[in-house]
Formats: C-alpha cells, structure tokens, sequence
C-alpha cells in the first residue's frame, strides 16, 4: 500500500517527479523525497476540519452580504423594512441551503453578530483557529452580556 502526501500524490509518485538538474517549478531534489512529511489519517481529518472552519466563516460573511443587499434593495424600492421582508430573507436563505427558517434565522442572526460586532471572532474562524461551533457559542454568550 502506498502512503499518501499531500494533493493525493504518494511517495513514489514524487520519487517519479524528481528529475535531474534543475528543481523549480515545484519539483523537489532527491535528498528532499524522503524529507516530505506524509500526512497520516488524523492529519486529514484535521485538514478537512480546517477547511470546514473557513468555508463557514466565508459562508456567514456572504449571508450577512445578502442580508444587506435584500435590506437595501427593499430600502431603495421605498419599502419599509418589515418583517415580512425580513421573513422572505429568512425563507430565501432557508429553501436555499435546505434548512428550516429557524436555523436560517440563527445564521442570519449569527452572521449579523459576527460580521458587525465580532469580527476578530470571525478572522479567527477564517484562519480556522476555532471551529465554527467555538464561534456559535462565543457570539451566544457574547450576545447574553
């Protein structure tokens, strides 16, 4: 079985890549190959957890983005902002990601909260410092003082 390095490449195929002479452009000497460090499973999981934790972060600045788009676009149509308006975001937001419009009123709710009033919280799950869970339960306590 081949052990596995980054971008799904294993060893033996960056043994292959290795050529002679000029190492630019990516490529690796040969006294390099064995210094590659070979991600294990937990390394992966890792991985994908901090991409979980940007992915949430840009997807709660882009929902406070489309808040504000729908609240401006009402404004400017002369409507006042009801809560029906306010409701159609919510439902919009809601068919959108297959959620109920309860959860799509937490993340417009939290993302409101992270973009305007918290937004070192937010560049912390962007970095994918915290986890989009730690971010939640920051802005809830952060929200009860």
């Amino acid at each position: 079985m081949f052990q596995r390095i980054s971008f799904g490449r294993t060893v033996e195929e960056c043994r292959r890549n290795v050529g002679g002479g000029a190492y630019g452009g990516g490529m690796i000497s040969p006294a390099q190959v064995d210094e590659v460090p070979v991600p294990d499973a937990l390394d992966l999981v890792v991985e994908v957890a901090d991409m979980m934790a940007v992915f949430a972060a840009q997807r709660l600045a882009r929902i406070d983005a489309m808040r504000r788009d729908a609240l401006a676009d009402a404004a400017r149509d002369g409507r006042e902002l009801t809560e029906v308006i306010e409701r159609g975001i919510r439902l919009e937001l809601a068919a959108a990601l297959r959620i109920t419009e309860h959860a799509a009123a937490d993340l417009l709710s939290r993302a409101e909260a992270l973009v305007h009033r918290y937004p070192t919280v937010l560049a912390a799950l962007g970095r994918a410092v915290i986890t989009e869970r730690h971010a939640e339960i920051l802005v809830d306590g952060l929200e009860l003082i």
